[in-house]
């Protein structure tokens, strides 16, 4: 595509490619639903007020964050090559799952020192806190955007690709992404942060720490579902990307 996507070309495609998935892969979501309820129960459990809590929940994301992984590997074949979920997307035996893997847990990994700055930043250091959450929020967002050719392409090209490749093909269209991507998150933010302040006025946030209380669950679903639809909305926006935008990762696809 040698012209800028418009807001209803990315707008279309990615509302198309996540009704995709819904259809073709719904069980491999469901379960995914039922992994991120998990994860949210447990945090609600044991809320970041204390240190050791903030260490389980480090751990817990890693956890996560390693058994999501086959899932979305399996999702980007599903939308960049047709292929429906099988065994084959939770081939952890392959080069080409390893290393999409590995470069999962690395992004993941990318986002710790912002997520302490934005818990206990200000806290700790004050305004210079707040400052340095910034820096590293802009600094983060960037590596991230002009990776983001990098997991489409190492889930659904071959062994060959490499960050270079990603790196290069996001070269001079680094807007272009950055509209796909906040094309995708708009609509959902939507309904997530008006929903947000309903659940603080009707109470619903009290006293979450006991499972035992019904308003718990209700929390841990409904932030479970948010999560889930952010992530389908980021893989089909990622997989739009890289199908828009991908020159050399897609040269390394054929090869």
């Amino acid at each position: 595509m040698t012209s800028a996507p418009t807001s209803r070309q990315i707008f279309h495609g990615i509302w198309t490619m996540t009704g995709a998935m819904l259809r073709q892969a719904s069980l491999l979501i469901g379960g995914w639903l039922i992994l991120l309820v998990a994860m949210e129960a447990a945090k609600i459990a044991y809320p970041s007020d204390e240190e050791y809590h903030a260490a389980l929940r480090v751990v817990l994301d890693v956890v996560v964050g390693i058994l999501q992984a086959p899932i979305e590997f399996a999702l980007f074949r599903l939308l960049i090559l047709a292929e429906k979920p099988t065994g084959h997307g939770f081939d952890s035996g392959s080069q080409r799952f390893r290393n999409f893997l590995r470069w999962t847990l690395i992004f993941q990994i990318m986002g710790a020192p912002t997520s302490f700055f934005l818990h206990y930043g200000s806290d700790v250091l004050g305004t210079f806190g707040i400052f340095a959450f910034g820096v590293l929020l802009a600094i983060e967002l960037y590596i991230v955007f002009r990776l983001a050719l990098l997991l489409p392409a190492l889930a659904a090209g071959g062994e060959g690709v490499t960050l270079r490749d990603a790196w290069a093909d996001s070269r001079g269209r680094l807007w272009w992404i950055i509209k796909i991507v906040i094309g995708a998150l708009l609509p959902i933010l939507a309904i997530y942060i008006p929903a947000q302040y309903a659940f603080g006025y009707s109470g619903v946030e009290d006293g979450v720490a006991d499972l035992r209380i019904w308003r718990g669950w209700v929390l841990a679903l409904f932030e479970a579902t948010m999560d889930l639809v952010m992530a389908l909305l980021l893989l089909a926006a990622t997989a739009l990307a890289f199908l828009w935008v991908g020159n050399r990762v897609k040269q390394a696809h054929e090869s």
